[in-house]
């Protein structure tokens, strides 16, 4: 009874006989479509066609999920075009062709065809050279030719042609099958070899070795420096603080002192607001209404100038004075319109409010008292408003003007400006000479806490810079204010501590830099493989390791014979960027290996991998130079196969 292989969930099962799987189909174990094929069969073809057999009751218990994730499966085949030629080069049968996975049946395929294609041009080669020697004595060899008994002449090679396919195939193929595989594995093993890896150590204490503390730094100052106190002081909100820096001056004088609190003072004034017009009226009113003479018989006139006291405008305020001179001014000639009491150096005196004695006489002359005197009983109220105008209020207008000139810095922002530019003008001397910062002054800053740590053994002569918005502020440290409650401190210094440097506080401000950059390994390792009768070497490199050396910038005054260090560089961009020449900060060369030599990696033991022979490893080198300089990625299936 005639046996059948049978293709289900993408595994071959069989032979089985064919009532068997008829016995089967009609249990429903299995479906009437599926696939199956006899031995010698070219393709895989549905049983309910070979056989005839229909399904029975189906006693699968899978879904139809199931079923149609099966199907699925069932159509997740080779390519066509591939499949058919795997069976055209009798490469497989329809029972193993689907053994191959896609991978393996595409380089089945590229191989065989290539190999043909080498055949075929060497053919061709010995054939054109051979032809014309050859074609007199082979075509008479053909007219007597002799096939099974029969004489066919120049027939012959057409009959050698139809020869029957290859009987060997299934065999070919299932050993191609096996080649591929073991190819494959040696690809992994080639892939999953392990090299050995490369250890240093910490380079701390290599480094610490190679400190030198010179005589003047033996000692180290570290202390906290707090300048909050003078920015709660006397920094208005919003205005920017610079970076704090400590450095050392002279010692600090008391005329020195007097000038910052000046500067102090004045900070702390213009860190307040400017006046608004409703807060200038009101101090005026507060300052002046009392001192305004308000005599009998003025009174329209006095809260007139009270009603224009009370809605003072900051911004005009400083011309008010000559304002009011104009207004008292055009009143009199009004009052004196017969022109007996318009006297023009009483006038005058009001105008520029600077009494003398000459005018006071001629103002008291018994001329003027008479004239005063002469006039008619109806005139009380002019003879009130003229000394009101021409004697009292130019004394109060004297007052007005002091008021306006001792607050102007209070509501105009000018005023301020032009205050603190005298001020600074003024103790600018003074402040430079006694704090003498030069060129060669070195400033040193704060960490964020306001911690500083530095070379030097005492705290004398230690003062603060920074800015404050676009002015420069010096101050010793410690210094403290006189304000309205006592003493207010606006630098304070604690914490200050003094002790013997260690080469672990030096080594922070050591600087060394790179004198070599060196990349070791990325040699090619191989192991053989073999498909259709044809070596492969499956190739691996080994990992490239990449080294520094580096030497301290400054060399050693001991005359110390210090050899450079050398360093592991892990990350591969980061040692792309460095260059000869360039200085390392010590804290990141803290982080990498230190190691005694430059040393390659190797496989490690047992490994299969072997070291690519050296005439070979320099073509490849070329090969891959070459393409490199071309833009070509390797051609698949050469003789050198890179992992």
């Amino acid at each position: 009874m005639k046996e059948y292989f049978l293709y289900v969930d993408e595994k071959t099962i069989g032979p089985l006989p064919q009532d068997e799987i008829e016995a089967k189909i009609k249990s429903g174990e299995f479906d009437q479509d599926v696939l199956i094929a006899a031995e010698g069969d070219e393709e895989w073809k549905p049983a309910k066609e070979v056989l005839g057999v229909r399904r029975g009751v189906r006693l699968s218990r899978k879904t139809a999920a199931e079923e149609q994730e099966m199907r699925a499966a069932r159509q997740e085949k080779l390519d066509p075009d591939i499949r058919k030629k795997l069976m055209r080069y009798n490469l497989a049968d329809a029972i193993s062709v689907d053994k191959f996975s896609p991978e393996q049946a595409q380089k089945a395929v590229e191989i065989y065809e290539k190999n043909v294609a080498r055949q075929k041009y060497t053919k061709i080669g010995v054939g054109v050279l051979s032809f014309l020697v050859a074609f007199g004595i082979v075509f008479s060899i053909l007219q007597n030719v002799k096939l099974s008994g029969v004489y066919r002449g120049l027939l012959a090679p057409i009959t050698e042609l139809m020869k029957a396919p290859n009987p060997d195939y299934p065999a070919q193929a299932r050993s191609i099958t096996r080649e591929i595989a073991d190819l494959e594995q040696v690809r992994a093993d080639a892939k999953n070899a392990e090299f050995k890896q490369i250890t240093g150590k910490d380079p701390r204490q290599t480094f610490l070795q190679r400190v030198e503390i010179p005589n003047e730094e033996r000692q180290i100052l570290s202390a906290t420096v707090d300048v909050s106190g003078f920015i709660k002081l006397a920094v208005p909100e919003g205005v920017e603080i610079g970076d704090v820096e400590i450095f050392f001056a002279p010692k600090v004088s008391s005329g020195s002192r007097k000038a910052l609190q000046e500067e102090i003072d004045m900070l702390q004034l213009l860190k307040t607001p400017l006046w608004s017009d409703a807060v200038l009226s009101q101090k005026a009113m507060e300052e002046l209404s009392a001192a305004m003479p308000q005599p009998d018989g003025v009174s329209k006139y006095t809260r007139a100038l009270l009603d224009r006291l009370s809605n003072l405008h900051a911004a005009s305020v400083k011309d008010e004075p000559a304002h009011w001179v104009e207004m008292l001014s055009s009143q009199i000639r009004f009052q004196d319109s017969s022109g007996r009491l318009y006297l023009p150096a009483e006038l005058e005196r009001l105008k520029t409010r600077e009494p003398s004695r000459e005018l006071l006489n001629t103002i008291n002359s018994p001329t003027t008292k008479k004239m005063i005197e002469d006039l008619p009983k109806d005139n009380s109220m002019k003879t009130a408003f003229m000394n009101w105008a021409l004697r009292m209020m130019p004394e109060f207008l004297d007052k007005f003007q002091k008021f306006i000139d001792d607050n102007k810095i209070y509501y105009s922002q000018e005023a301020r400006d032009a205050a603190w530019n005298e001020l600074k003008a003024k103790n600018a001397a003074t402040i430079e000479k006694e704090f003498a910062v030069t060129p060669e002054t070195e400033f040193f800053g704060l960490d964020p806490n306001g911690h500083f740590s530095i070379f030097r053994n005492n705290s004398k002569g230690l003062a603060v810079r920074f800015k404050v918005g676009n002015e420069t502020v010096m101050l010793p440290a410690p210094f403290e204010v006189q304000g309205e409650t006592g003493s207010v401190p606006v630098v304070t210094v604690e914490d200050i501590e003094i002790k013997r440097v260690t080469n672990e506080d030096i080594l922070p401000t050591e600087r060394y830099k790179i004198v070599e950059k060196t990349a070791v390994g990325g040699e090619p390792y191989y192991l053989k493989g073999k498909l259709l009768s044809r070596t492969i070497d499956v190739i691996r490199y080994s990992p490239v390791i990449n080294y520094i050396e580096v030497d301290k910038v400054t060399p050693s005054a001991s005359k110390r014979n210090l050899k450079p260090v050398i360093l592991l560089v892990e990350d591969p961009a980061e040692f792309e960027a460095m260059q000869v020449g360039q200085e390392i900060p010590i804290d990141k060369l803290l982080t990498m290996q230190m190691v005694t030599g430059k040393k390659d990696t190797t496989p490690m033991s047992p490994t299969k991998l072997q070291k690519l022979p050296k005439d070979k490893a320099e073509a490849l080198a070329a090969k891959k130079a070459a393409e490199a300089a071309a833009g070509k990625e390797p051609e698949a299936g050469t003789d050198e196969d890179e992992d």
